[in-house]
């Protein structure tokens, strides 16, 4: 994989404290995301129409 040694030794000690959970991290840096107002719209659009209306089969 011609990965740098430092990187392998880097993954390597998570590696054995943890095992596999290390190789995909949860990385969750920032701001979380805000709705726009037209991801709003479609929520409150789609929570007070009836589901057959969606083609769904459910009554409510």
């Amino acid at each position: 994989m011609q990965a740098d040694e430092d990187t392998v030794r880097d993954v390597i000690h998570p590696f054995n404290e943890i095992g596999l959970a290390c190789l995909a991290p949860r990385w969750a840096g920032g701001r979380p995301r805000l709705p726009s107002p037209d991801d709003e719209d479609f929520v409150v659009r789609t929570a007070t129409t009836r589901p057959s209306k969606l083609g769904q089969p459910f009554t409510c």
